[in-house]
């Protein structure tokens, strides 16, 4: 005696049927390759993004805080540089402006 046997004989189209319930189809590999190349391109995109912008922010900073820079140094050439202080500055070290005799006039040819 023995255990009962029991038939698995399946018709060609039911045994296609089967595998083709079980097994994923060319369509749905495509299509899983496909959002992982499209999510893998949002998050390169992303950090990209964010990269650029960070970027951005620290050129708005340099950028401001070189204007400020050029602001006090302008101010202080001009201040440096009118009038009243190069006269000033000229009297403290003795000097004046040439007289007519002390002028040498220059020719090129």
């Amino acid at each position: 005696m023995g255990a009962p046997q029991a038939a698995y004989t399946f018709t060609p189209q039911e045994r296609i049927k089967r595998t083709r319930a079980r097994s994923f189809s060319l369509f749905q590999y495509l299509s899983l390759i496909l959002f992982g190349v499209l999510l893998l391109l949002v998050a390169v995109g992303g950090v990209i993004i964010y990269q650029q912008y960070r970027f951005y922010l620290r050129l708005q900073h340099e950028i401001a805080t070189l204007s400020q820079q050029k602001a006090l140094l302008d101010q202080r050439y001009q201040k440096l540089t009118a009038r009243e202080v190069v006269i000033k500055k000229a009297k403290l070290l003795g000097l004046h402006p040439p007289r007519k005799d002390q002028i040498v006039e220059l020719e090129l040819k």
